[in-house]
């Protein structure tokens, strides 16, 4: 951008400027609201962590339901 700049042609005594044309967006570029692209990773790792709690407290109740504390080391090899 700063080369198409520069190579543009100056009046007398100021700088390269960019054509009028292209200093605004005009209808070149559609406007669009979206998600900031910042959210995702957050959304993700919120996710993560989420899926984390909810599969330890799965594992955990899992082992007090079915009474695996319980079983002797045999009953416990016999079910793996």
């Amino acid at each position: 951008m700063v080369e198409y700049a520069a190579a543009q042609a100056a009046p007398d005594g100021a700088h390269p400027q960019i054509p009028e044309y292209y200093a605004e967006t005009a209808a070149r570029i559609n406007e669009v609201r979206a998600i900031p692209l910042l959210l995702w990773p957050a959304l993700a790792v919120l996710a993560i962590i989420a899926l984390i709690v909810f599969l330890r407290r799965r594992r955990r109740l899992g082992r007090v339901r079915t009474g695996y504390n319980s079983l002797t080391p045999a009953a416990d090899l016999a079910l793996r």
